[in-house]
């Protein structure tokens, strides 16, 4: 028996018809054919922004650190 898992896939590419959104349609498919949870983050439609920023540089000394509200967002999707 199999542990229900919650998955998020990460996929760029400017062209939804491309062979990387294919891939990642049966991916997502297979996941929830198996009854997994699964969510798509579409980094190119979403704007990321891949410029590590000095506000979301990491402090490894301050568990307590607040990022910028980008990147506190995307840590609360992955809790």
């Amino acid at each position: 028996m199999c542990t229900k898992m919650k998955v998020l896939t990460v996929v760029t590419h400017p062209r939804t018809n491309s062979l990387t959104f294919a891939a990642a349609d049966r991916f997502v498919q297979g996941l929830t054919d198996a009854g997994h949870d699964t969510e798509v983050l579409d980094l190119h439609r979403s704007g990321f922004d891949p410029v590590l920023r000095e506000a979301d540089e990491p402090d490894w000394t301050n568990a307590n650190k607040k990022y910028s509200p980008e990147v506190e967002a995307e840590i609360e999707r992955m809790k």
